[in-house]
C-alpha cells in the first residue's frame, strides 16, 4: 500500500463501491498523484434493468461519494469537475486537495465490508436512534420512510413476489440472469457468486440448468410453475425476514441524470451506515426500474403478459408508496450475521487504463 500514489491509495478503496450486477461500470485515467478522471459508462446496451442509463448513474453517484469518503482517510477533500454532454459515457475530472481541517469519515472503515445480504435475517424492530442515524445518514433533500409493521412487511414481501415474476418470464432478463451468476463460486470479482443468492443448492442446480436455454425457462414458467420456488426463496420469505423494509424519497422529482448521481451518493452513506450498525441491507431496485419504464413509455419487452404483470406490480408499488416518482431506492434492512459469499472487485490495474 505504500508504495502506492495518494491517487491509487483513493482508487483502490473506491473500487469497492456496489454497481448493478457487480458490473463495475466505470474505468480510471491517472493524471499525477492527485489527480484523476472517471470515465462512467452505461450498461443499457446489454441489461435490460439499465436501458435509460439511470441505474448506472445511481452506481457513479455511489463512486463518487465512496471516493470522497475514501479521501477523507488521507486528510485530503475532493473536487470534482463533471462532464454530464455524452449521457452515455460520463467524465469526471477528480482533484486531491489537501485539507488539515478534514477528520477520516466515520463511513471509512465500512466500504470494504458493505455487501448485500439477500438471505432472511432477523425480526428485532429497528431502535429510535438506529433509525435517527439511518436518517441522519442522508444529504439534505432526502429522507427515509420505514414500513415496519407485519402488515407492511407482508404487503411489501408480496410486492417482491409479483415482481420477481417480471423478472423470471422475460426473455431480456433471462439474457441478464444467465451472464451475471458465477456458479459454484463464493467470491467472484465480476458477477454474483452462486453462494450469495440466497437460494439452496438443489434450486441453485435446477436455476443452472434451466438458465442453460431459454427454451428451458419458457417451459418451466408456463407448464411447471417454475418461478414459483425461487421467487419464494428469494423474495417472498425474505421480505417477511427483516426488520423493515424502507423507501428512501427525494424532495422532488427525480428526471435526470445529475438528479440519479446525486440520488447514489446519498444511497451509499445510507447503506455504509447500516453496516456500521451491523444491520444486513438488500435492495429492491426493479420495482422503480420497470415503474419508471412504464411512465416514461420505455420499451422493455415485447411479452404482453410480462408487460400486464409490471403494470400490476406498480400499481401495488403506487398504492404502498405516497410519492412514487420521488422514490430513488428502496429496500429491506434486517439483523444478521455478515454473509460469508459476496461479490469482490477487479484489482485497481485491471480498473486503470493504459496509456
Amino acid at each position: 500500500m505504500s508504495s502506492m500514489t495518494l491517487t491509487e491509495q483513493v482508487l483502490n478503496m473506491a473500487r469497492w463501491a456496489p454497481s448493478g450486477d457487480n458490473s463495475q461500470c466505470w474505468r480510471f485515467e491517472i493524471i499525477d498523484d492527485k489527480s484523476f478522471i472517471i470515465y462512467g459508462h452505461d450498461t443499457r446496451d446489454d441489461v435490460v434493468y439499465d436501458l435509460d442509463g439511470h441505474s448506472s448513474h445511481i452506481a457513479h453517484g455511489i463512486l463518487l461519494e465512496t471516493i470522497e469518503i475514501a479521501a477523507s482517510s488521507f486528510g485530503h477533500k475532493v473536487n470534482i469537475t463533471e462532464d454530464l454532454s455524452d449521457e452515455v459515457l460520463l467524465k469526471f475530472k477528480v482533484k486531491l486537495i489537501k485539507d488539515l481541517s478534514i477528520d477520516q469519515s466515520p463511513l471509512f472503515s465500512f466500504i470494504k465490508t458493505r455487501t448485500v445480504q439477500r438471505r432472511a435475517m432477523g425480526t428485532k424492530v429497528l431502535t429510535y436512534t438506529e433509525k435517527a442515524q439511518l436518517q441522519k445518514s442522508l444529504p439534505d433533500g432526502f429522507s427515509v420512510k420505514w414500513h415496519e409493521t407485519l402488515k407492511l412487511k407482508n404487503r411489501f414481501a408480496w410486492l417482491s413476489f409479483v415482481n420477481a415474476k417480471t423478472r423470471l418470464t422475460m426473455k431480456e432478463a433471462f439474457e441478464v440472469h444467465k451472464k451475471m451468476i458465477d456458479w459454484h463460486q463464493q467470491f467472484s470479482e465480476t458477477k454474483i457468486p452462486e453462494q450469495a443468492l440466497g437460494v439452496d443448492w438443489l434450486t441453485a442446480r435446477l436455476m443452472q440448468w434451466l438458465f442453460k436455454r431459454w427454451s428451458r425457462v419458457h417451459f418451466f414458467n408456463r407448464f411447471l410453475a417454475g418461478t414459483y420456488l425461487p421467487r419464494l426463496q428469494l423474495d417472498f420469505i425474505p421480505g417477511l425476514r427483516c426488520c423493515s423494509h424502507f423507501t428512501i424519497l427525494c424532495n422532488k422529482s427525480v428526471t435526470n441524470t445529475r438528479d440519479y448521481i446525486n440520488a447514489g451518493r446519498a444511497i451509499q452513506r445510507f447503506w455504509l451506515t447500516s453496516e456500521s450498525l451491523k444491520l444486513g441491507l438488500q435492495p429492491s431496485y426493479t420495482p422503480l426500474v420497470f415503474s419508471r419504464y412504464l411512465d416514461n413509455k420505455i420499451e422493455f419487452t415485447r411479452d404482453h403478459n410480462v408487460i400486464q404483470n409490471a403494470m400490476k406490480t406498480n400499481k401495488l408499488f403506487s398504492e404502498l408508496v405516497q410519492d412514487p416518482k420521488n422514490v430513488v431506492f428502496m429496500g429491506r434492512l434486517g439483523r444478521t450475521k455478515h454473509p460469508k459469499s459476496r461479490s469482490t472487485r477487479l484489482s485497481l490495474d485491471k480498473l486503470i487504463l493504459k496509456k
